[in-house]
């Protein structure tokens, strides 16, 4: 390779490393010279906001709202249920990283990009005093991001984000906040390697099944491996061994109890059919602790109350869970059809 060649390669070279380094700084020279701004300043942490509140135009009652209380987060605008606080933290690291593009000042065209107060969706951060560490507006969603602004402010930014449907808002469908997609809302889930036994009972039929794991032949140093192989016994109404696949399912759905929405405290459990007499189910765990399960009966929207006994929050689940519980006993008999 002569010299002038190598040369060539080197131009080559140099002017690639410096349009990488143009491209990776551009951004960053733009914010300096204005053509983007940063929308927060600071860092967000769930140690440093206090409370979160999400709503459509100038009404609460559109929306949900978000309190830390010690080191929980609870939903006080949903009977105080136990918030998901893994979706506030991804909320806060992508409203750190947050900026936005100048688009107007024009405060005539604030409707055209839902961004006037009766249109827009107001996020709002609390510090610990209630004061406002951050409000902003959000508009329209649009290619790559959404339009928003600063409370106060008249400047249309496009965002480099489309927050809205962080807040479960997809198109004009559904134009409020959904508090559910912001709760906790698994319910139960134990270890279901360690449950030894599963039961229910609807209405008066009672079915009962208990987990016998494989031993080892007499004799066989081999280690045990894990998890230990097993079956499902029937032991109640009557005695068989049960279609492995159809109790496992069962104990996938028992294992895995997620509910679709939560329900406000009731009169009495009566009123949600959680008093005496209600369906329930029942799990052990390494044949010691048993955790019942109540299934109420259907809500106003085609969805199952069900409560934890022992615990005082109430939960809407489907139909679907309802039916993957409360199997007939013909279906764990071995010739069943799977």
């Amino acid at each position: 390779m002569n010299n002038r060649t190598l040369g060539i390669l080197l131009i080559l070279l140099i002017l690639f490393a410096g349009g990488y380094w143009y491209s990776k700084n551009q951004r960053r020279d733009l914010d300096q010279t204005g053509g983007y701004v940063d929308l927060v300043k600071g860092t967000l942490s769930t140690d440093t906001v206090y409370g979160l509140s999400v709503y459509r135009g100038s009404d609460p009652d559109k929306g949900f709202t978000l309190v830390r209380r010690g080191k929980d987060w609870i939903m006080s605008s949903h009977y105080d249920a136990q918030a998901n606080v893994n979706r506030l933290r991804t909320l806060l690291s992508n409203l750190e990283n947050l900026d936005g593009e100048p688009r107007s000042n024009d405060p005539s065209v604030l409707a055209d990009y839902d961004l006037d107060d009766s249109n827009a969706v107001h996020l709002v951060l609390k510090d610990e005093s209630g004061g406002d560490i951050l409000h902003l507006l959000l508009g329209k969603s649009a290619t790559g991001g959404g339009f928003v602004r600063k409370e106060g402010s008249n400047q249309v930014l496009l965002g480099s984000r489309n927050l809205l449907s962080d807040f479960g808002i997809w198109g004009e469908d559904n134009r409020n906040p959904v508090a559910s997609t912001w709760l906790d809302l698994d319910i139960y889930k134990p270890d279901r390697e360690s449950v030894t036994s599963i039961a229910f009972q609807k209405g008066k039929n009672l079915i009962a099944l208990k987990k016998v794991f494989q031993k080892p032949a007499k004799g066989d140093t081999t280690a045990v491996k894990k998890p230990i192989p097993y079956e499902w016994e029937v032991t109640k109404p009557k005695h068989f061994t049960a279609l492995k696949t159809r109790a496992d399912g069962v104990l996938t759905t028992l294992a895995n109890m997620r509910a679709r929405d939560v329900a406000p405290k009731p009169t009495s459990p009566d009123e949600y059919g959680l008093g005496k007499g209600a369906d329930w189910a029942e799990v052990t765990v390494n044949d010691s602790t048993t955790t019942r399960l109540l299934f109420g009966k259907e809500g106003p929207k085609g969805e199952f109350y069900l409560k934890v006994q022992g615990d005082d929050r109430y939960w809407l689940v489907s139909d679907y869970v309802r039916g993957n519980v409360f199997k007939p006993l013909k279906e764990f008999e071995p010739n069943s059809k799977d």
